[in-house]
C-alpha cells in the first residue's frame, strides 16, 4: 500500500481515498439541500438530520482514524525504545567480555615477559636493580585487572572460582614482590635468580598464566550462548 507523509505522520492512500469520499458526499448533500435540489423529497428537518448523521459519522471515522494512528505510534516508540535497550544491554556485554578476555591475556603476558627476561638473564646477568624494574613492571601492568567488576557476573557459575583464584595469585605476586625486595636491598648486586628468591615471583606469575588460560576457556563458552 502507498504510503504519503506529511511531516512526522504517514498516511496511507486508502485512508486519503475513504476520507475525501465521505467529505465530498457529506458536501454535495448539503450544497443539494442548500439550493432546493432535495426540497420536493423531505422538509428541511429531515435534510438537517440527515446531514447531522453525516457530520456525526465523519467526526467518529475521523477520532477512530486518529485513535489507531497514535495506538501504532505507541506500539512504535515502545519497539524503539526495546530495541534500544537491547542495543545498550547487548554492548555492556560485548565490553565486559572483553574485559575479560584482556585480564586473562594480561595474566599470561606477565608470566611470559618474566620467564623470558630470566632465561636471558642466565646469558647476560643483570642487576638487582634489573629485577625491581621488571617485578615492579608486571605488578603494574597486573593492576589493571579488576576482580570486583560486575564483568566476572557473566562466567557460568562453576568457572566462578577463576576470579578468586586470580585475585589470590595476585596478593601473592605482591606479597612475594616485597619479600623479595626486602631480602634483596642493595640494587647494585648482581642477581643469582637460584639463590636470591626471585624463583617465588616468577612461579606466581606462571600461576596467574594457568589462570589467564582457564578464564579464557571460560569466555569462550559464555561467547557460545
Amino acid at each position: 500500500m502507498k504510503k504519503v507523509k506529511f511531516g512526522v505522520h504517514e498516511v496511507s492512500t486508502i485512508e486519503i481515498w475513504a476520507a475525501g469520499t465521505l467529505l465530498f458526499v457529506a458536501g454535495a448533500a448539503s450544497a443539494g439541500w442548500a439550493v432546493g435540489k432535495f426540497s420536493t423529497t423531505g422538509n428541511a428537518a429531515d435534510w438537517s438530520t440527515c446531514l447531522a448523521g453525516v457530520a456525526a459519522a465523519a467526526g467518529t471515522w475521523a477520532i477512530g482514524i486518529g485513535a489507531n494512528r497514535y495506538a501504532r505510534l505507541g506500539d512504535q516508540r515502545q519497539e524503539a525504545v526495546a530495541r534500544a535497550a537491547a542495543d545498550r544491554a547487548q554492548k555492556i556485554r560485548a565490553g565486559q567480555i572483553h574485559k575479560l578476555r584482556l585480564w586473562a591475556m594480561q595474566c599470561n603476558r606477565a608470566h611470559t615477559g618474566m620467564r623470558r627476561r630470566t632465561d636471558a638473564w642466565a646469558e647476560k646477568p643483570t642487576t638487582i636493580a634489573g629485577a625491581y624494574g621488571l617485578l615492579d613492571g608486571t605488578v603494574v601492568m597486573l593492576s589493571q585487572i579488576d576482580c570486583s567488576s560486575p564483568a566476572w557476573e557473566l562466567l557460568h557459575h562453576e568457572d566462578l572460582s577463576i576470579q578468586v583464584d586470580i585475585g589470590i595469585r595476585l596478593a601473592a605476586l605482591a606479597r612475594n614482590v616485597r619479600r623479595f625486595k626486602e631480602r634483596n636491598t642493595d640494587k647494585r648486586l648482581q642477581l643469582v635468580p637460584e639463590t636470591m628468591g626471585w624463583k617465588y615471583p616468577l612461579e606466581t606469575t606462571e600461576l596467574l598464566s594457568g589462570s589467564g588460560d582457564a578464564l579464557l576457556a571460560a569466555i569462550a563458552r559464555i561467547s557460545d550462548d
